[in-house]
């Protein structure tokens, strides 16, 4: 268990001739990553008011008490990952809106609640990436009005619907190592400003249909598999529009690859069939 008096020594052996009140007053970025950490003492971090930053990373955190960010009160980016947490409960974030960046990456969760990210308006940045998600709820992302990137990387997600519907200002969302094989057609519709979306290497079927809305902010689409029966896809949807194929995949498939394009208004509709 991580305790006070351990932070404490640390801060005054870091800072020294200095007195604990002026270091903990004065202390923007906070962390002990890489020292096998199980668990917090309770009011770990009151008097660090200042502090933005935390990372606690690479250690053997299994659970995160719902105040364990009490104190800090201008907390903006929390890094969790490499650790073992298999639940982050609903109160974890209440009260901390200033919060910008959050990542709980490589760690064991399964799944997200519904109301974990409620009022953080302020959220530019989320990370889950290389957990074992199966299904996030529609409404989960609801509100994130300044949400610019988020990783859902190497999870278990298996359908993608109206997760990110309110989330305007996404530029990048990475979907890719899931087991995604069904996309709603409006699943990324009004994004006006995504940029990038990567679904590499997730199940869809032989001779399946992909339908998809996109914006003309759209630049890159990667839907590389490494099953046989699909091709490396990269979609360049800015000025002209121009398709990249891996040739190696196409010279292995020897199968034919058709894909149709229909520009209607600012929308993009995208027909993929592999066969």
């Amino acid at each position: 268990m991580l305790k006070r008096n351990f932070i404490e020594e640390k801060l005054l052996k870091k800072f020294n001739g200095k007195t604990l009140d002026d270091i903990l007053e004065n202390l923007k970025d906070f962390g002990i990553p890489s020292i096998q950490i199980r668990s917090f003492e309770k009011n770990l971090f009151i008097g660090m008011k200042n502090v933005k930053s935390l990372n606690f990373s690479d250690n053997k955190i299994i659970e995160l008490d719902i105040d364990l960010f009490n104190g800090l009160d201008r907390l903006r980016k929390i890094d969790f990952s490499k650790n073992s947490i298999e639940l982050i409960k609903n109160e974890l974030f209440y009260g901390f809106n200033q919060l910008e960046e959050v990542n709980f990456s490589k760690n064991r969760l399964r799944s997200l609640d519904v109301s974990l990210f409620i009022n953080l308006v302020n959220l530019t940045t989320i990370n889950f990436s290389n957990n074992q998600i199966q299904k996030i709820h529609e409404t989960t992302f609801n509100g994130l009005i300044n949400l610019k990137c988020i990783d859902l990387s190497f999870n278990q997600l298996e359908q993608i619907g109206k997760q990110f519907q309110t989330n305007k200002n996404l530029n990048r969302i990475n979907l890719s190592n899931n087991k995604i094989s069904f996309i709603e057609t409006s699943a990324f519709k009004c994004l006006v400003y995504l940029y990038e979306i990567n679904i590499y290497n997730n199940k869809f079927e032989r001779e399946q249909v992909l339908d998809l809305y996109l914006e003309k902010s759209v630049q890159l689409v990667n839907l590389y598999s490494e099953n046989e029966n699909n091709i490396n896809l990269i979609f360049n949807l800015y000025n002209e529009l121009t398709i990249k194929c891996d040739t190696n995949s196409i010279q292995a498939n020897e199968k034919t690859l058709r894909v149709k394009f229909y520009l209607i208004k600012q929308l993009i509709i995208i027909d993929l069939i592999f066969s």
